[in-house]
């Protein structure tokens, strides 16, 4: 999802890296062979990381700048507008303000964002939300393996739910985002993370749920020493190739962020929005399997069906985010790629197209979620901007 370097790498509105490793050969899909069930929790109980009583569990803050802070209870880089709670947080109060997030229902774990009011938003640094979020931190990390997640996802504006894999030895990159949403369950985002020449680079594809988004859907990811497999609902929907820094324990994290740079905000009158976790099962083939292994069934991966789940070739703007600029930046996107395609444009020069687009969509974020919001002179602006990178596509320079 983004732990220390967001400004960069979740701009959907740019176009996947072509200074990134080559995507992986398509190959046969792995075979169903068994599998160690390795980590489960069926959310049946709610267990907590309580260092007090010397309690595992799931920890509910990142721990970036220490306990209890405001950046380890928020990514502030990114534009997120929630803070992280449970129902010890303090925030800036001297006892626990009693927020709870969480709630378990035949099974499922719902995370539920809501609107603070201004008692509470005034003890937790003038915040407008309060989420959850999960680590497996100090309770569960594996390298290599088979992780899925069964979720339903929460549909509205400025929604920002994520699934993700981050290392034990907190370097960053590598990551591995095994979903995000942004306010639409129909289109899904699948994105490594890695470093590559002392480089971050990063990934990100759209995927199309085709049937029922708004149900519960099975979320995966194979990784091996070789490559990154990612599925929805068993069926393959994108590979990466495992870089060097991949090769690494790495935990779990489950969050539902409200507002960004990526997602845009919520409507002024937001008030909750939830997300639902059936479970979270991790395997691993050569692993040792816990107790309880044998009730859980093995896991049934197939390869691409283009009826269950597509990879889109263009992202759609979140729903907090569209407007004249975003939809003219992601068609100056396609627009590189389809000179490129017809011999039109250099790969050289598409680079440069490239890089300028990304500075317009750096401009453009921090005018439009910088406070002051958009002007007429800010449209001009980027406008006159777009069209600079639109003189560069028609100027070709085709080797």
């Amino acid at each position: 999802m983004r732990l220390y370097a967001p400004l960069l790498l979740t701009l959907m509105i740019l176009a996947r890296s072509s200074a990134g490793p080559a995507p992986a050969r398509a190959e046969a899909p792995p075979q169903n062979a068994p599998w160690a069930l390795t980590f489960h929790d069926e959310f049946d109980t709610l267990k907590l990381l309580d260092r007090k009583k010397d309690v595992a569990g799931w920890r509910t803050e990142y721990g970036n700048g220490g306990e209890g802070t405001l950046h380890s209870r928020t990514i502030i880089t990114s534009g997120e507008q929630e803070i992280y709670v449970d129902p010890e947080f303090k925030g800036t109060a001297k006892a626990p303000l009693g927020l709870n997030p969480f709630d378990l229902h035949d099974g499922v774990l719902t995370i539920t964002a809501r609107k603070a009011d201004p008692a509470t938003s005034s003890q937790i640094w003038g915040r407008p939300y309060t989420s959850g979020m999960l680590t497996s931190k100090f309770l569960f990390n594996q390298q290599y393996g088979y992780f899925e997640f069964r979720a339903r996802l929460p549909r509205g504006k400025g929604l920002w739910p994520a699934l993700w894999l981050v290392p034990k030895d907190n370097t960053w990159p590598p990551e591995i985002d095994v979903m995000e949403g942004l306010g639409d369950p129909a289109v899904v985002y699948m994105t490594p993370h890695a470093s590559v020449g002392g480089k971050h680079v990063s990934d990100t594809v759209a995927v199309k749920i085709k049937q029922n988004p708004d149900d519960f859907h099975v979320f995966g990811l194979l990784w091996n020493e070789r490559e990154l497999v990612w599925y929805v609902d068993g069926v393959e929907a994108r590979r990466w190739p495992s870089t060097p820094d991949m090769h690494r324990p790495m935990y779990i994290v489950i969050n539902l962020a409200v507002g960004g740079s990526w997602p845009g905000y919520p409507d002024k009158d937001f008030t909750a929005a939830r997300r639902d976790i059936d479970y979270v099962r991790v395997w691993s083939p050569g692993g040792k399997p816990v107790p309880g292994a044998e009730s859980i069934p093995q896991p049934v991966l197939s390869g691409p069906r283009a009826d269950v789940v597509e990879m889109l070739s263009q992202a759609p703007p979140a729903p907090g985010q569209s407007d004249a600029i975003s939809d003219r930046i992601a068609g100056l996107q396609t627009g590189i790629r389809a000179a490129m395609g017809r011999g039109a444009l250099s790969r050289e020069r598409a680079r440069a197209a490239y890089a300028a687009l990304h500075q317009v969509a750096l401009h453009y974020r921090g005018m439009k979620y910088g406070g002051g919001g958009m002007t007429d002179a800010h449209v001009r602006t980027l406008n006159g901007e777009l069209d600079q990178v639109q003189s560069m596509i028609d100027g070709g320079g085709a080797n």
